[in-house]
């Protein structure tokens, strides 16, 4: 044990030995790299294996703490070379150009030479500078790259001045000649393989248009030139694919096309010329983009993707643009949009087949053939059958992209399907307004049978695939993590939404073709009160309608789903519906209850008893609540406050019923002395409940409730109280103060241990 040991030692002092010395290698050579740059003002080359190292006596990168350490220091170089090499030259040949133009412009002012002599002797300066610059190529490529453009842009603006101040050439000579120039920057570009070179001579080209124009040339002439330039754009995006060389002319072409479009098009005089330029121009930068990518094989990024969609959609937005001037029909346009989405979908066939390109740009063409299979949609079919193919369309897509993992189809299906459930409310709108309430309208759709709820059976049915296959089908990509939580999130409150507010409609829809029937059927003049008590009616059911979906939703939730947050959300629902019955249903029953006391009840008898059916609906759902804050996938910090407001609805609704019914006894004029017992009593019943199950909260808000009665009886009531009242109030109220008082001295070992009659009970049981 103690050889080895000794044998580990020595080799680690070895190692360290040798680290010291490499590392004191590779600093002579640093310094010797630093004397020969110093000296000859070239950089030496790294060998491959020290550009491997590169001062790293491990291999690894540096840090600038390690490199500090070692005596490493990077030249000081970096930033009084780009002044020197690079900014100074190009500042140099700026001032040159703008010399030669003020030079120009000052012989003009001053008459000083003829206008032939001008143009030869700025050609002349283009010419010497275009010659130094390749005499020095060979040994100062960049600084010769800088003259080269100078030279071109002072040709370009001599050519330019030469046309429109002097008149030397005609039209037709000045568009060959700013052709050839720029076919000749286009090659030094490639030569020196500088993209500057390259923007100078395209920018001078796509500025032709604008500067030679005198309004007399035709368009054709025109934008046969653009497409020529854009030929060249082709041949250097085979060779280079400048980005932003791309993006250049991709911009000058589209602004040129459109400023013709926006400006001087006419209809019926350029409409096949503008088809087929748009349709040069879109090709043209489509074989551009896939030429480039199938020679080099590069992968699809985000600039691809801008390149892309914009070019796709400039191309599609302008032919409707065009196809509207032309005043085409809808199937014309819709036949445009088909086609679009064949190009797409055929060129993603071709790369199929070559199985050589990035798979996402393949995924990408054939979301865009899919999106404009799906645009084409409105055009051919009836508003329900768009909404029924986008639903479908949105749950296939969905299918593919998570069951074959192919991320691209999983995001286009989710704007899909947010499109569908658009569509679909289009459908509600428009298909359940053909309700008229002067008369029967026989368009009007029948409850339940009728299209639009099939069709929001339809969606509903697609949402729910999407949520079980978002739960059972994994997720199989990295990336847009937040975008799959968020879809996870809105497509079942979409489900919800579209299942809540689906059902909700054909409620509503009934009870409007039940007035109208009604109404029509009624050949004596109609009971005044048919009106008001079915609209209350119809109030009191929505509600009711209301309180039994999400009653159902959260049994389903308790008993299926478990989920957290839709448990909280749902329990969030389930109280706002609690307090638009103690509002509205509250106010539609007193109207229906008024309406039975004048003796005109439409409903008769059932005027009061749907009391008693929204008693059903409330009663389940405080039941839901109440075994909904008791489930273990909701946070216990739920379970007080919710106890508190059930019991507070709960009170409220006692109260409202005991109105009601002192109400119909005839005895309106107690109701304040009824209320005051009421909410003792119930602060009765809080406090035994307290103590019962051990709840402190319950037997607080008991004793806040006695108080809140007792400062109503005291300020409020006692006042139109008469004497027997008064009797009744205070022996009543005093009474429960007693048995409260009594309940706590009792049971002042539970209520200090918090343990509660329930659980002792309960543990004695198990103990037992």
């Amino acid at each position: 044990m103690e050889d080895e040991k000794k044998a580990i030692e020595e080799l680690w002092q070895r190692l360290k030995k040798l680290e010291r010395q490499q590392a004191q290698n590779t600093s002579e050579v640093n310094e010797l790299r630093k004397a020969l740059h110093a000296l000859t003002t070239e950089e030496i080359p790294l060998t491959s294996n020290q550009e491997k190292r590169r001062g790293s006596p491990d291999g690894g990168a540096v840090p600038p703490s390690a490199s500090k350490r070692s005596g490493l220091r990077r030249p000081r170089t970096d930033l009084e070379r780009f002044i020197g090499e690079n900014l100074i030259n190009k500042i140099g040949i700026v001032i040159t150009i703008i010399g030669v133009a003020i030079g120009v412009k000052y012989s003009i002012d001053q008459d000083l030479m003829g206008t032939t002599a001008r143009a030869v002797l700025v050609y002349t300066v283009g010419g010497v500078l275009l010659g130094i610059g390749f005499k020095l190529k060979a040994k100062y490529e960049q600084y010769s790259a800088v003259l080269v453009s100078g030279a071109m842009a002072i040709v370009y603006f001599i050519t330019y001045a030469s046309y429109t101040f002097y008149g030397l050439y005609s039209q037709v000579l000045t568009f060959a000649l700013m052709a050839a120039l720029t076919v000749f920057t286009v090659l030094m570009a490639l030569w020196y393989n500088r993209q500057v070179i390259a923007h100078i001579g395209l920018v001078g080209a796509y500025a032709v248009p604008f500067l030679l124009s005198n309004g007399s040339g035709s368009i054709q002439t025109l934008l046969i030139y653009v497409v020529v330039v854009n030929l060249g754009i082709f041949f250097i995006a085979l060779k280079k694919y400048w980005k932003a060389l791309f993006y250049v002319s991709f911009f000058c072409s589209w602004l040129i096309l459109s400023a013709w479009l926006f400006g001087e098009y006419q209809a019926e005089e350029h409409f096949v010329w503008a088809l087929a330029f748009l349709s040069m121009f879109f090709v043209l930068f489509y074989s551009s983009f896939l030429g480039y990518k199938a020679r080099h094989k590069e992968d699809f990024n985000g600039g691809d993707l801008f390149l892309l969609i914009s070019n796709t959609f400039l191309f599609f937005g302008y032919g409707s643009y065009i196809l509207h001037r032309q005043q085409a029909s809808n199937l014309d346009i819709g036949l445009f949009t088909v086609i679009t989405g064949l190009v797409h979908g055929f060129v993603s066939m071709l790369l199929y087949r070559v199985k050589q390109f990035d798979k996402k740009l393949l995924y990408f063409l054939s979301g865009l053939a899919l999106v404009f299979f799906t645009i084409a949609i409105p055009v051919y079919f009836e508003a329900n059958w768009v909404t029924l193919l986008w639903a479908a369309e949105a749950g296939l897509l969905f299918y593919i992209g998570r069951s074959r993992k192919i991320f691209a189809y999983e995001r286009l299906a989710y704007p899909l399907l947010l499109l569908t459930v658009l569509s679909l409310l289009h459908d509600w709108i428009v298909g359940y307004a053909l309700l008229d309430f002067t008369g029967k309208d026989d368009d009007a759709p029948t409850s339940l049978m009728n299209i639009y709820f099939f069709t929001t059976c339809v969606v509903s049915l697609m949402l729910a695939a999407i949520v079980r296959w978002q739960h059972n089908l994994p997720v199989s990509h990295t990336h847009g993590r937040f975008v799959n939580d968020l879809m996870q999130t809105l497509v079942p409150l979409l489900l919800l939404g579209v299942l809540y507010f689906g059902l909700f409609i054909e409620v509503y829809n009934w009870w409007d073709t039940y007035h109208i029937l009604l109404s029509s059927a009624h050949e004596k003049p109609v009971n005044r009160s048919l009106h008001t008590d079915i609209a209350h009616a119809k109030q009191l059911w929505l509600i009711n309608y209301s309180l039994f979906f999400f009653t159902v939703i959260s049994w389903v939730n308790i008993k299926f789903i478990q989920n957290t947050r839709f448990g909280i959300l749902n329990l969030g629902i389930n109280l706002l519906v609690l307090l638009i019955y103690l509002h509205y249903g509250q106010k539609a029953l007193h109207a229906l209850l008024e309406s039975y006391e004048k003796g005109d009840a439409f409903f008769g008898l059932f005027n009061i008893g749907m009391r008693y059916v929204s008693v059903v609906f409330i009663g389940g759902v405080l039941f839901t609540c109440y075994r909904y804050v008791r489930q273990q996938f909701l946070p216990m910090v739920y379970q007080r406050p919710l106890d508190l407001i059930l019991h507070f609805i709960l009170l409220l609704l006692l109260s409202s019923e005991l109105v009601q019914w002192l109400e119909l006894a005839g005895n309106q004029h107690v109701f304040k002395l009824g209320i005051s017992i009421l909410w003792g009593g119930y602060a009765l019943l809080l406090i035994s409940l307290g103590i019962w199950r051990g709840k402190k909260h319950l037997r607080v808000s008991a004793i806040l409730l006695f108080g809140a009665t007792l400062v109503k009886v005291f300020l409020y009531d006692l006042s139109s109280y008469s004497a027997f009242s008064k009797t009744i109030a205070f022996v009543s109220l005093g009474m429960l103060l007693l048995i409260i008082s009594f309940l706590y001295n009792k049971y002042s070992h539970l209520v200090t241990g918090e343990e509660g009659l329930y659980k002792k009970k309960k543990n004695s049981e198990e103990q037992s």
